[in-house]
Parts: structure tokens; sequence; C-alpha cells
């Protein structure tokens, strides 16, 4: 699977909207494990209850999500198999927010393209309103133990300012920021963990005392839901959990009905 998406006040902006009444909304993106064209979801993280936005319709899987107002962005893995630059390096792109909006001509325009973030098959990202930057990892849990796994990049939401800020040996596969600026990176899939770390030009993981204690082998979005002050992890196969920011324990919320949207939720 891919990573979950996130929006740009959070790593998957909670929201509510008047469609869902007063309910606490995520957005998430389902390839269907490449079977077919991506398609954008909105759900409550209480109950599971989903909306179809619509098909995305870019060639590379938008594996993390982040806003900028009311512009929502999806940013991409890295696709050496694909044929254009624009197509193997990672970069952002509009994606439609509202159901049925009219797409327009080239509705999921790129709008950043960053060739010093190709790195890996998976994604992740999230909006820090503390600095102002988009916090990025791209990542690949098919490379050996004691090789670099993740790659951490920033950059500001107008595309200014790209640099790298750090690498590591462990899987990550969803960021999460919250407006103390704390930061969180997920790993259910390898090490069953959640980690920490301050943002800023240099990054470096901190584990917590506890497991997720799931053992799922799944990949996962992960977000912060500023209006409860807690944290959101979605697994790729549609199970939503909260989790304890301090020690990453994880408590079950509810599950997506995953034969509806299809499986391989990317980002959150």
């Amino acid at each position: 699977m891919k990573t979950l998406a996130k929006i740009l006040g959070c790593a998957a902006m909670l929201v509510s909207l008047s469609s869902f009444a007063s309910a606490q909304l995520a957005y998430t993106v389902s390839d269907k494990n490449g079977a077919s064209p991506q398609e954008l979801f909105r759900f409550d993280i209480n109950v599971c209850a989903a909306e179809n936005l619509g098909f995305i319709n870019t060639a590379t899987e938008q594996e993390g999500l982040f806003s900028s107002g009311a512009v929502l962005f999806g940013y991409s893995e890295n696709d050496a198999a694909l044929g254009t630059a624009e197509e193997q390096n990672p970069g952002t792109r509009i994606l439609p927010p509202v159901p049925n909006a009219p797409l327009g001509p080239n509705p999921n325009r790129a709008v950043c393209s960053f060739p010093g973030a190709a790195f890996g098959t998976e994604s992740g990202a999230a909006y820090n309103p503390s600095d102002g930057y988009v916090y990025v990892v791209n990542s690949d849990d098919t490379i050996p133990a004691g090789q670099t796994r993740s790659r951490f990049s920033r950059f500001k939401p107008g595309c200014q300012d790209f640099s790298v800020i750090g690498t590591s040996q462990l899987y990550i596969d969803g960021l999460a920021i919250n407006n103390q600026n704390q930061g969180f990176a997920s790993d259910p899939r390898l090490t069953d963990r959640l980690y920490r770390f301050t943002p800023g030009p240099t990054l470096s993981l901190v584990q917590t005392s506890a497991t997720y204690g799931l053992a799922t082998n799944e990949d996962s979005g992960l977000a912060w839901d500023f209006e409860n002050d807690r944290l959101v992890l979605l697994l790729e196969l549609g199970r939503v959990f909260f989790v304890n920011p301090t020690t990453g324990a994880a408590t079950l919320s509810c599950t997506l009905p995953i034969a509806t949207i299809g499986n391989d939720l990317e980002g959150l």
C-alpha cells in the first residue's frame, strides 16, 4: 500500500463540512492496489461514514495530503517507472476538495516538482502551522535493514525553500504535526511504532515508549486533530485509530467500508 492523505493545517486536515453536519472529517485516497485511477474520499473519523469525491486522474500516486486555505494538495510518491520528469519526481498537485467539483481542463496540475526528494516508493506529508513549512517523507520498506529507508524534506507551500533535512534507517510513511511544533511519524508495517521529532532545518526521530500493539504489516497515514488535540492513525485496510502521542498506544475508533471504497488507502 501507500500512505495517507493530508491537508495544509494538518497531516490530514480534520474539518467540519456542512454535508456531514457536525462530523469531524479527514481526507484519504484509495488506489485499489493500482487496479484503477485513484479516488479521493472524505470521512468522519468517529464513525467512518465516507463520501466519494471523485477520481484524481494523475499518473503518480498521491500518498500525502495537505491543504492551504481552501485548496487541497496531494504530495506524490517517487515513481521512476513512469516516463516524464514530472512523474518521476515527487511534487504537489491540486486536488478537487468538494464532491462533483468541476474539474476543468487540467484539474490535478502539478504545482511543484522536487527532484531532490526522489527516493523510495512511498510518501507522506504534514503542514506545520508553527513555521509555515510542509514536511514530507519519501520511503521504501523493501530496502534492507541497516540502510537508509526514509528521506525527509521540507518546503514552503508556494514551492520555495525546498531542502532535504534528514534520513533514517527506519521506514516512515505517515507524518503529523500539532500546533505546539511537535512532530509525529508512523510505521505500523515494520516496527509497529510511533516516533516523535521536532520540526526544523534538521530532523531526527525518537521512538515512543509503547508499540501500537497492532502488528498489521500495513502502511499508514497520520493526522493531528486540532479541534480535539489528538493524533489520528489510518491503516491501509481502513481501520482508524486514536493514538496516545506520548506512549504511541493505539485505540480503535472505527473501520472504513473497504468493500465500497477499495483498499490500499493512501494518506490521511
